[in-house]
């Protein structure tokens, strides 16, 4: 009788065991379901978890649920903390959950500890976001050195969100000469270093756009230099004799949505006989601008010139001169309160101002006609 009693005790003993550990896992699964609807209702709330509304007086189906569970576990030290995804395999919070309700508390605990994960986090971004920025700039130097051709090198660091400290200036100098085009754009620079355009002296390409640009370098070597972007800046100048001086192959120039006010046309003092800037000027782009008035002498000095844009400004007349140029194909002087001529011959382009100024012109000479047959007449 003795041995039968200690085979059935052996053999109530693993079933009771499994049990138990079936009791655990039922309770654990419960609780992960518990945690991510709760979960998913704090993140609705954008983090504001409340334990006493959520668990209010409310009979809802999930309290039920839970009040169940508890209820059922009769041994009160195997209570589940179902605010947390793990809790059944953790000693400590057993003993903290003894014989007492610690739900509400624990709800506090999560939110507190994954606010402080959220600005830990935050604050990692931002490092993690200038170790990115620097390695992405590296890369990209990295891929212009490869390049074989000396005339294919371009370098795009748009966009990038950098500042003044983020330039690679040690490598853009090592690049030198072999840099054709090179863009900055939309970052912000404030103001362009001295080594961009006094040491790459092969850049044919400068996009230099949405800098937030107040002045220009005041000297510049860039003798190969055909298109320059400055547009989207804060300038308040027209480039003058000494930038134009190191800029002598210019061929496209955007100034848009600056705040320049006026047009000093530019001539070189360096030689004895005083020879014209942007003599190789195409294309210029002046809108959204503060332009008062066009100098007449542009259309001597700019002989090169196809394109002239100046919408937006404040301009009332265009000179007739300007409208003449024989090299001049496109004049858009859109959306300035202009007079002469008159805005409805503007629209329709500069053939149509050309001959407004030829039927201008030719009035003239017929009243200087008449004039002149009274005078005779007189004498």
């Amino acid at each position: 009788s003795h041995s039968h009693s200690h085979s059935q005790s052996h053999s109530h003993t693993p079933a009771a065991a499994s049990a138990v550990l079936e009791k655990q896992k039922r309770l654990k699964t419960k609780a992960k379901q518990q945690s991510m609807a709760r979960r998913m209702k704090w993140e609705a709330q954008s983090g504001s978890a409340d334990a006493n509304a959520y668990y209010g007086n409310g009979s809802s189906h999930e309290d039920q649920e839970e009040e169940y569970v508890f209820m059922e576990d009769p041994h009160p030290q195997y209570q589940v903390d179902s605010s947390l995804e793990v809790s059944l395999n953790n000693d400590n919070r057993n003993n903290l959950g003894r014989h007492t309700s610690i739900e509400s508390d624990d709800s506090f605990d999560y939110t507190f500890q994954t606010m402080k994960q959220q600005q830990q986090l935050s604050s990692t971004d931002i490092c993690n976001r200038g170790m990115s920025k620097r390695r992405r700039v590296n890369l990209l130097i990295d891929q212009c050195e490869t390049v074989r051709f000396p005339f294919k090198k371009k370098l795009i660091l748009a966009n990038m969100g950098l500042v003044p400290h983020d330039l690679p200036l040690e490598d853009l100098n090592a690049l030198g000469p072999t840099l054709v085009k090179l863009s900055l754009a939309r970052n912000r620079l404030m103001a362009i270093p001295d080594t961009i355009v006094l040491r790459l002296t092969g850049l044919r390409t400068l996009d230099l756009s949405q800098c937030e640009l107040c002045t220009l370098p005041p000297k510049w070597n860039l003798p190969q230099l055909r298109r320059l972007n400055l547009s989207h800046n804060r300038l308040t100048e027209f480039p003058d004799e000494a930038v134009l001086e190191g800029i002598p192959e210019l061929q496209h120039l955007d100034m848009y949505g600056n705040r320049v006010c006026e047009i000093i046309v530019p001539r070189s003092q360096n030689h004895a006989t005083t020879s014209l800037l942007l003599s190789k000027l195409e294309y210029l782009d002046l809108g959204y601008n503060n332009l008062a008035y066009l100098p007449e002498d542009l259309a001597t000095a700019w002989t090169s010139l196809r394109t002239l844009k100046v919408t937006n400004n404040v301009l009332e007349r265009i000179p007739q001169l300007v409208c003449e140029m024989h090299s001049l194909s496109v004049l858009d002087v859109s959306s300035n309160p202009l007079l002469q001529p008159p805005i409805e011959t503007c629209e329709r382009g500069i053939c149509s101002m050309r001959r407004y100024y030829a039927c201008l012109q030719l009035e003239q000479v017929s009243k200087q006609k008449m004039m002149d047959d009274l005078k005779k007449r007189q004498q």
